[in-house]
């Protein structure tokens, strides 16, 4: 099976990290937090790991992503 990573998710990918919250990503992006959070799906199961802990108000990296 091959990966269809692209670079508008890597960007998603990278703004939730860096914000640490779908929402804030969403907003910077001009997009909605639900189209955000379809994108970081498709990534992890693109990729077959989880990326973020999703908490109540954050979001964190996995271990298994900041440790890489």
């Amino acid at each position: 099976m091959a990966l269809e990573i692209n670079l508008h998710q890597l960007k998603v990918f990278l703004l939730v990290a860096e914000q640490k919250n779908f929402s804030k990503a969403a907003a910077v992006l001009g997009m909605t937090q639900p189209s955000i959070s379809i994108q970081i799906k498709k990534l992890e199961r693109d990729l077959g790991v989880s990326l973020f802990d999703r908490l109540w108000r954050s979001t964190h990296l996995t271990t298994e992503v900041s440790s890489s």
